[in-house]
């Protein structure tokens, strides 16, 4: 196997799983049929520039770097919405959040990375964000995210 299969397949694992040690990581190589070294896999790691983050409960977690920056975003995210939005209120694939003014801008230019699938768009006015998704399943989706951050959401 290919130096670059073998770490194709470690990032996918990376991706999709929640791996915070190199044993773990090995294990789920084995697993796939890819005996690897302890010492090449950590040359991999280096390599493939992952980096280890904490999670909610305080475990470290492997990420690579194209995830770094939306792991960002969704933390930046979270607290902005926590601090600064009053009101969520869904009318069929349009999301209207109201906030403090002058946040709207923020909050809309984070959302505007990507970082949700469901978002087309977004329009900023001071204190109010139209939030445009890709369909009424999508918005559902959406407020459902952000329950847990904003209790005061209408369907």
């Amino acid at each position: 196997m290919s130096k670059r299969h073998r770490q194709a397949i470690i990032k996918d694992i990376i991706k999709n799983g929640h791996i915070g040690t190199q044993e773990a990581l090995q294990a789920e190589l084995l697993k796939q049929g890819i005996d690897v070294t302890q010492s090449t896999l950590s040359r991999d790691i280096r390599e493939l520039s992952v980096e280890k983050r904490r999670d909610r409960n305080r475990r470290f977690y492997f990420v690579l770097p194209e995830q770094i920056q939306r792991i960002n975003d969704l933390e930046q995210l979270q607290i902005l919405m926590t601090e600064n939005v009053s009101s969520i209120t869904k009318i069929q694939f349009v999301v209207v959040v109201k906030m403090r003014m002058e946040m709207a801008n923020v909050l809309g230019a984070i959302l505007d990375h990507g970082i949700f699938d469901e978002i087309v768009g977004t329009l900023a006015g001071s204190d109010t964000l139209v939030v445009f998704c890709r369909d009424e399943y999508a918005s559902v989706q959406l407020c459902k995210r952000w329950e847990k951050w904003v209790p005061n959401i209408q369907y």
